[in-house]
């Protein structure tokens, strides 16, 4: 077992190390990779990953997460975030006001 592993760190070692001195050919050229077309454009209908991809350039959203804490947003468009404390959530949770820069 121990030769299996020994072995194949050593492919992974000498397979990083030709990969880390390969040749760019054209320094010049930006290649994409990407997983597929997206199926649509539409927020409400898009599940694929291709189409969130692509809506993730094109729109802007109110507020995001404040990096990987699920429990605290930061605001994007809005200029404030709503709370129960600020009067911006009423109506024990039914209405949502979020106002941004144009007033809206």
């Amino acid at each position: 077992m121990k030769k299996i592993l020994v072995l194949t760190w050593l492919l992974v070692f000498v397979l990083g190390i030709s990969v880390a001195f390969a040749e760019i050919k054209n320094p010049d050229t930006y290649v994409y990779l990407h997983i597929g077309e997206p199926d649509t454009l539409d927020p409400g209908y898009a599940y694929d990953n291709a189409s969130g991809e692509v809506l993730t350039y094109i729109y802007e959203n109110l507020i995001s997460y404040d990096g990987v804490n699920l429990q605290k947003f930061i605001p994007i468009l809005a200029t404030e975030i709503p709370t129960v404390e600020n009067g911006l959530i009423q109506d024990n949770g039914t209405t949502y006001r979020i106002p941004n820069s144009r007033g809206c």
